[in-house]
């Protein structure tokens, strides 16, 4: 779940609730650090 959550579009990663800290780190990445 967790590799195909990160290739997953954010939009679709938000819905599931496993990719949602997975692929906030990620998306949010680069602002973040």
């Amino acid at each position: 779940m967790q590799g195909s959550s990160i290739a997953l579009p954010t939009g679709s990663v938000k819905r599931t609730s496993a990719g949602v800290p997975i692929s906030s780190r990620i998306t949010s990445n680069t602002p973040t650090i």
